[in-house]
């Protein structure tokens, strides 16, 4: 999954950046601060430095009252009684990087990802905006939380992620998951449908 990192203070060789820079379970994107935005999807992390000015708290504090909740702040313990009255994800540094690494996992686990006016939750119930909803597998709903996020996905990563597949082994396993997937997407909604192209991807599309 992409994360991108964002550094109040653009320091980018602090500490606390080549902690992050050392995660290896997630692809790490480092950016100014002033490039995050409120993305629908992904997860944003953003650093606070230890430096403990009143420019930076007044920021900070801008920051956690703007924000949706597909963002983690990595913030020193000693700003906790700044960062208490929000609803926003807060880790607090120092972390061992395995149990910080458990945290993001944790949050993103229990992201609701958007893709339209479709939206699919962490007991993986796909709803649209009307509120009508379906329930999808675990294999499903793991199919279309890739395809809200990127869009187009090879077959060949959908049976090894999902399907625990080699590619090299011969399988009607994902059309047969995406017979029943697309059987359920059209009780829901004629607008959303996911195709194959010629280059053995899927593609997810939405039409009004």
């Amino acid at each position: 999954m992409k994360i991108d990192v964002a550094i109040m203070n653009d320091n980018q060789e602090s500490e606390i950046c080549r902690f992050i820079s050392a995660i290896n379970e997630f692809n790490i994107f480092l950016k100014p601060i002033e490039d995050i935005d409120n993305k629908t999807n992904g997860l944003t992390i953003i650093i606070v430095n230890k430096k403990e000015d009143e420019k930076q708290i007044k920021d900070l504090k801008k920051l956690l009252a703007r924000v949706r909740t597909n963002f983690i702040f990595l913030i020193p313990s000693s700003l906790k009684s700044i960062s208490k009255a929000t609803n926003n994800k807060i880790v607090y540094f120092p972390i061992n990087i395995i149990d910080f690494e458990k945290e993001i996992s944790k949050h993103t686990n229990n992201m609701t990802i958007k893709f339209g006016c479709f939206s699919l939750t962490n007991q993986n119930l796909l709803f649209e905006n009307n509120n009508q909803y379906i329930y999808l597998t675990e294999p499903e709903a793991h199919i279309i939380k890739l395809l809200f996020l990127n869009k187009l996905v090879k077959k060949s990563q959908i049976k090894s992620e999902v399907l625990k597949l080699s590619a090299a082994v011969e399988s009607k396993s994902l059309e047969t998951h995406l017979y029943r997937l697309r059987k359920k997407l059209s009780t829901l909604s004629p607008n959303i449908s996911i195709r194959s192209d010629d280059k053995n991807n899927l593609v997810i599309t939405e039409t009004n």
